[in-house]
């Protein structure tokens, strides 16, 4: 008996034939309180129902009220501890697969186990049946969205995060920095459309057809908002730095040259070594850039300007403007670097 049934069993109860309210005041409280004792034991019993990470297998809950209708699947999602437990659990497991800790099987099982369950969850509450192949497909699609969000999120930060090695050799300190590297972007797109994969076996299984990808990732409400790609959840992480953002990442001039097959990297820190007394103030400003293109490297230090005695502050710089004094000879690099901004420590008031 789920949620719907209980809903029933108290209209039931408080709808009988009409009295006066003199004639039945008692009554009435007692079948109210009878009611309530009903519902509360009903949903102890079926009803409070969560997802553990470890087991995933259906366990009592703590909160009755932790179920969350998605009013734009018109599906169920079970919440604990205030989050979307599934999306929890899913972008946890994502950020482990993407390090290398588990495989494409057990990936692909384990999207397959969500399906099942939060499937399970809606017949147990009638959003869903079994002949009901629309709402199967916009089922996977959300678990879906929940996947690729925990894939793009998570190669994002490992790819930030490889970085702190070059970090530390430009001062040991915590003025910000950014690392973007293609490897990173290349394995997010790999396991992007193995994801595609996964999801169009399960669905025809399912509901007897493929998915439009397309048009899931322009109006899932996660993706719209969060980002469907490596390169605006990167770029989310660095604009929240205020060390870098990337202009127009959807132009295909940015899109097909990063794709092209030669790996890029950049990395830019505000402050490329930490000011010390006696030291030229113009040279504690400098920050550096570092970047590659195949075999290729260049190093630009950044003339930062931060001082009103010395002239205007400069906020921002195009890396593409920065790079054409050093090499306008290389057109793939400049027109990859002229999507991206670079933040002057003056934009980081907090740690001046």
């Amino acid at each position: 008996m789920g949620i719907n049934a209980v809903s029933a069993n108290s209209i039931n109860v408080l709808s009988g034939n009409q009295i006066s309210t003199k004639q039945a005041g008692s009554e009435i409280q007692e079948k109210i309180g009878q009611t309530e004792r009903e519902t509360t034991g009903i949903a102890n019993q079926y009803d409070r129902m969560e997802i553990t990470s470890e087991s995933q297998t259906v366990v009592p809950s703590e909160n009755y009220n932790n179920i969350r209708y998605n009013e734009t699947t018109n599906l169920a999602f079970i919440r604990g501890d205030g989050k979307n437990v599934f999306h929890r659990n899913i972008t946890d497991y994502m950020y482990q697969y993407c390090q290398g800790d588990f495989s494409n099987d057990e990936l692909k099982q384990k999207f397959k186990d969500i399906c099942n369950e939060v499937y399970e969850y809606n017949f147990e509450l009638n959003y869903i049946s079994e002949t009901d192949n629309e709402g199967k497909l916009r089922l996977i699609s959300e678990v879906y969205a929940i996947f690729q969000n925990g894939n793009a999120g998570s190669m994002a930060k490992l790819c930030m995060d490889a970085g702190t090695g070059i970090a530390s050799q430009y001062g040991n300190n915590d003025i910000g920095w950014v690392y973007y590297d293609t490897d990173y972007r290349n394995k997010s797109e790999n396991i992007h459309e193995f994801l595609k994969d996964v999801t169009n076996e399960i669905s025809k299984e399912w509901a007897g057809q493929t998915l439009d990808f397309e048009k899931i990732e322009m109006e899932n409400g996660l993706l719209r908002v969060s980002g469907k790609d490596f390169d605006t959840h990167w770029n989310h992480i660095a604009r929240d730095l205020y060390m870098c953002s990337l202009k127009d990442i959807q132009n295909s001039d940015f899109s097909e040259t990063v794709s092209s097959g030669e790996r890029f990297s950049f990395f830019y820190k505000a402050v490329a070594a930490p000011g010390r007394e006696g030291e030229n103030t113009l040279e504690t400003q400098k920050g550096v850039i570092l970047l590659e293109l195949g075999e290729r490297k260049w190093k630009l230090d950044v003339p930062f300007n931060n001082s009103t005695v010395l002239g205007d502050l400069a906020y921002n710089f195009n890396v593409g403007s920065l790079f054409e004094r050093y090499a306008n000879d290389n057109p793939v690099m400049l027109r990859l670097l002229k999507h991206f901004n670079v933040f002057s420590l003056f934009c980081r008031r907090d740690i001046i």
